[in-house]
């Protein structure tokens, strides 16, 4: 029942190495899903949630700068908006057998001795080579966009956890792309959950939890 959560820096590639990890496990892969969760629970059409996640990391990007104007007739304010999200992390994390990306799930379970924490980086040029080709835009476009998803990240995290995003401690690991193909880096995350006692591999699709000393 052991829990993983997926940090990255957008354009490393971090979400399908995260549903690599997920699916040689068999575990549940949520990403998006927690904006659905949050739309339902707080009684927001989920339209409207989308539009906050078009930056790439939702609702939680925007929320500094848009969540109290784009909901203000719902009542729907910062902090409860992040609570939801919070709650069904937690409820995610009892479960366990989940890969969780993004969202500031390293924070939220930061104190669970089931969860191990990944954070994935890649060189500035690589991400604006990935960026560009994934959505069709010039290298210069590109770089904006890394910055705003980055910074948006990072104010996120900020809030919920007065931590900064990038702050190795909030990690287990730390997993560098360049040069790595996506399966050698699920490699990678799988092999560092089962040495930290997160996870244990039983054949295809299934693990279980064991002990962390």
């Amino acid at each position: 029942m052991g829990t993983i959560t997926i940090s990255r820096q957008y354009g490393s590639n971090g979400a399908a190495i995260a549903r690599l990890v997920a699916s040689k496990l068999g575990y549940r892969y949520v990403d998006k899903e927690i904006v659905d969760a949050v739309a339902q629970r707080a009684g927001v059409p989920l339209s409207d949630v989308e539009a906050l996640d078009e930056i790439g990391y939702g609702w939680a990007s925007s929320l500094v700068h848009s969540v109290l104007s784009a909901f203000q007739d719902r009542k729907i304010t910062q902090e409860s908006y992040s609570y939801i999200a919070g709650a069904f992390i937690r409820e995610l994390a009892a479960q366990g057998n989940v890969v969780i990306v993004g969202r500031g799930a390293q924070v939220v379970l930061g104190q669970r001795p089931d969860v191990l924490h990944v954070h994935i980086v890649a060189p500035i040029e690589d991400r604006i080579e990935e960026i560009a080709r994934r959505e069709g835009i010039d290298r210069q476009q590109a770089l904006r966009r890394i910055n705003e998803v980055d910074q948006a990240r990072a104010r996120y995290v900020m809030k919920v956890g007065k931590r900064d995003w990038q702050d190795p401690s909030l990690y287990h690991l730390t997993v560098n792309t360049h040069g790595l193909s996506t399966e050698d880096a699920a490699e990678v995350i799988i092999e560092a959950a089962i040495r930290e006692g997160v996870v244990s591999r039983k054949g295809s699709g299934g693990a279980a939890v064991l002990p962390r000393g």
